[in-house]
């Protein structure tokens, strides 16, 4: 199972996510709507682990749709 939380503040580079646990690190050329979420972001990391509520708030991601595969 992957887990994908999206970068709705800045777009993907050092301290801008957790490093751990990291699968894919995916930036858009500019700040684009995405239905899943409702809302722009400037891309998403996917990770094998769930990130912590603290983490996602720290760092101010929103959690997007589990990948069961």
């Amino acid at each position: 199972m992957e887990y994908k939380y999206y970068l709705t503040q800045r777009p993907p580079s050092l301290g801008t996510h957790p490093r751990i646990n990291v699968i894919t690190i995916c930036s858009y050329y500019e700040k684009t709507h995405i239905e899943e979420i409702k809302r722009e972001a400037w891309g998403y990391v996917t990770y094998k682990e769930p990130l912590t509520d603290k983490e996602i708030s720290d760092y101010e991601l929103v959690e997007g749709v589990k990948d069961e595969g």
